[in-house]
């Protein structure tokens, strides 16, 4: 009886896990709140790097804290006027270019963060990525620009190959999907806690 108990026990945990899994992947608003992950690289609005012409080539190197990289917002400025051309944004991965976006100017919003989603990159936690920024058909008059935070300096913008002052103010986004081996070690973990649970019980009441 004691024997059969146990595994119900067990078997009663086993289920409330896949359960709290399920719900944590699948219910949207749940989902949303564990799964969806955000890191800062610049916040401060210290200076702009005035208008971003064909001349202009901006990269900001990285760690990706998370898995999961599915998505770059950059904090634009447009001078408060309509532009033209295009800003496009690269991701960089060992001097290889794995995710491309084509920003028509007059898109881009004046003193807001723009949002650039793409496909997630599933093993991205600990890499080191680049992000590269530059125009094309544009000049002084139809160009926007990004934002530098200069209170982070650990890791620099690169303008023009040189060393900039400051980080590019922006927020990197994660889509923490769904992970096997989480979920296996979860499951013995508590399974095990369980397993000792029952047998203090058990001495306690010897």
């Amino acid at each position: 009886m004691r024997k059969f108990n146990l595994i119900f026990v067990l078997l009663m945990f086993f289920v409330l896990i896949s359960s709290f899994y399920y719900v944590r992947y699948n219910y949207q608003p749940i989902s949303n709140e564990f799964n969806i992950k955000k890191d800062k690289l610049g916040v401060n609005l210290s200076y702009h790097i005035n208008e971003i012409t064909n001349s202009i080539d901006i990269q900001q190197n990285f760690k990706s804290k998370y898995d999961g990289l599915n998505g770059i917002e950059i904090f634009f400025s447009t001078f408060n006027r309509k532009n033209t051309g295009t800003t496009v944004v690269e991701l960089i991965f060992n001097n290889e270019i794995i995710r491309k976006e084509l920003i028509p100017n007059n898109q881009i919003e004046d003193n807001k963060y723009r949002m650039i989603y793409f496909d997630s990159i599933k093993k991205s936690k600990g890499t080191i990525y680049n992000v590269r920024i530059y125009s094309i058909d544009t000049n002084r008059e139809n160009a926007v620009t990004v934002w530098l935070d200069e209170t982070k300096d650990n890791n620099p913008v690169i303008l023009n190959s040189k060393s900039g002052n400051g980080q590019l103010v922006a927020n990197l986004n994660y889509n923490i999907e769904f992970n096997i081996e989480n979920y296996l070690v979860s499951t013995i973990i508590l399974l095990f806690m369980c397993y000792l649970l029952f047998k203090m019980i058990k001495f306690l009441r010897k």
